[in-house]
């Protein structure tokens, strides 16, 4: 993974830039903000891996989805790209969410105890397993097949309510 490091200059207003907060979920929203960031703000991209150095360590990482075509942060939010032919965009979303990949965030974590945060150097000094692309686009495919199965068997269950 590469660190981006792109400054957005803005005056007045975002613009088309989408300033955005990456929550503890992993799931990467707009931010209700109108005015510029103070100091320096950096570009995020679709497919682009963004965390808080702070709440990293709670689960506040992320790729950023296709419907915000671009995003603005600021320095705490820091922002990675994946080589899209040795990383599937799906099976980094899983890694990211696995509590053996959490763990390994608090263990990097530095600082006082009440501020610990991720650096960038010690997010890419993080090491995953990493089987062949067609594997892992086979393990997200077996990872929906299996959620889909889920959802079926729930609406087979007559005190559940299913769409469609």
């Amino acid at each position: 993974m590469t660190q981006r490091r792109e400054v957005v200059t803005v005056t007045g207003s975002f613009g088309d830039w989408t300033p955005i907060t990456v929550h503890l979920t992993g799931e990467i929203s707009a931010r209700d903000r109108t005015a510029p960031f103070k100091g320096t703000m950096f570009a995020a991209y679709p497919g682009d891996i963004v965390f808080s150095k702070i709440d990293a360590r709670s689960g506040a990482i992320g790729m950023l989805p296709p419907e915000i075509g671009k995003a603005v942060i600021t320095p705490e939010f820091p922002v990675f790209t994946a080589d899209p032919t040795r990383l599937d965009s799906g099976f980094v979303k899983l890694v990211l969410r696995t509590s053996g990949f959490i763990a390994a965030l608090r263990r990097k974590a530095s600082g006082t105890s009440g501020r610990k945060r991720i650096t960038p150097e010690a997010f890419q000094d993080l090491h995953i397993p990493l089987p062949p692309l067609r594997e892992q686009q086979a393990i997200v495919a077996a990872w929906r097949a299996a959620l889909d199965h889920a959802v079926a068997l729930e609406c087979l269950d007559s005190n559940f309510k299913c769409n469609g």
